[in-house]
């Protein structure tokens, strides 16, 4: 089978996650509903994720981790985004959603 990008690598767990994602109303990927998601944390109704109950130190993980695979997808072309938190499907990132 061909490689669907140009990076040496395929996606991770976490990139499948977000490609897989459910759009929000604006047709958006949210980067706290991935991390919600991938790691099941609670979030409030504000979208907040409490560091006492996760612990500082893994939530700092998973987010930096979430943000640099956000950072890969981009530099692959997959998605873009306007403000580094809402994040949206090119039309290559919609070819690779559809074979995966």
């Amino acid at each position: 089978m061909a490689k669907l990008w140009c990076m040496g690598r395929g996606l991770s767990d976490l990139q499948k996650t977000m490609l897989t994602m459910q759009l929000n109303e604006y047709g958006d990927i949210d980067l706290k509903d991935v991390m919600a998601k991938y790691y099941g944390w609670p979030q409030n109704e504000y979208k907040r994720f409490s560091k006492e109950e996760i612990g500082q130190q893994k939530y700092m993980s998973g987010y930096i981790a979430t943000r640099k695979a956000f950072d890969r997808m981009i530099a692959r072309g997959l998605i873009f985004s306007g403000n580094r938190r809402y994040y949206g499907l090119t039309e290559a990132g919609k070819k690779v959603l559809a074979k995966l």
